[in-house]
């Protein structure tokens, strides 16, 4: 529309994007000089990016953000999704994880937590070379990336003094263990072998139920079966003697 000063008022359409068709004014001054003048108004559309977060409940990034889409025209619709991150288990999801573009920076954050892992510390005697499953399987759990809170040290004494010593605690180090991501890397092993106490005619008969080391608070006793021990035996032997003569030949008495 011109007003009767000449001031050219556009009304846009909200929808258009892209160049007009031009408009040409027309106008005498007080002189009656003719004034011409063209306006071709050119409309941009709107743009924006979409990213997609991946934060625990603290808001730290735990895996690398995801553009959705980038610099695409206002109005596009857009899809994002979760990851699957080992270690942690999806608490929840944006309203906005779906939507259509927007001008600007569309941020979507997705929050996770720490999974339950499961642990496992099976104890097996080697004496044979074969495993054999000593007792229960002892069972943890916790949150990834957690220390396992278990300690081997009861049962490994209850061990030696049921007369096994330790062969490898597969499961103790200086740091501790913590919950792996995989639970098949959370099963441990600790190996014991059954005792052997070497016993000589000169040591002291065993008791049975006294300890076999007194000075270790950890010894297994002496098993009834000690009290049968035979630490000497007297055995009889007939001795024959043989005599040759010069020539090798057996001699024998007449």
């Amino acid at each position: 529309t011109v007003d009767p000063t000449g001031k050219v008022t556009f009304t846009p359409n909200k929808d258009f994007v892209g160049t007009a068709t031009g408009v040409t004014i027309v106008r005498k001054d007080t002189n009656g000089t003719v004034a011409k003048a063209t306006y071709t108004p050119r409309v941009l559309s709107e743009d924006g990016t979409v990213i997609a977060k991946y934060v625990n409940k603290e808001g730290e990034a735990i895996a690398d953000t995801t553009v959705v889409v980038e610099n695409e025209e206002t109005g596009t619709s857009y899809t994002s999704s979760a990851k699957t991150i080992p270690g942690y288990v999806l608490t929840e999801t944006p309203a906005n994880a779906n939507g259509t573009v927007t001008n600007g920076l569309t941020t979507i954050t997705y929050v996770y937590e720490k999974a339950t892992q499961n642990a496992t510390v099976t104890y097996v005697d080697v004496t044979t070379g074969t495993e054999k499953v000593l007792g229960d399987i002892d069972k943890a759990s916790g949150k990834f990336d957690e220390v396992i809170n278990y300690s081997t040290e009861d049962r490994i004494i209850a061990l030696q003094k049921a007369g096994y010593e330790l062969v490898n605690d597969g499961f103790t180090t200086e740091d501790g263990r913590v919950y792996d991501a995989d639970d098949t890397k959370n099963n441990f092993k600790v190996t014991v072998k059954q005792r052997v106490e070497p016993v000589t005619p000169n040591d002291e008969k065993p008791v049975p139920g006294q300890p076999v080391n007194p000075e270790d608070p950890n010894s297994p006793v002496w098993p009834n079966t000690a009290e049968n021990l035979e630490l000497t035996k007297t055995v009889t032997r007939t001795i024959k003697y043989r005599y040759n003569d010069e020539n090798g030949k057996e001699v024998t008495a007449d």
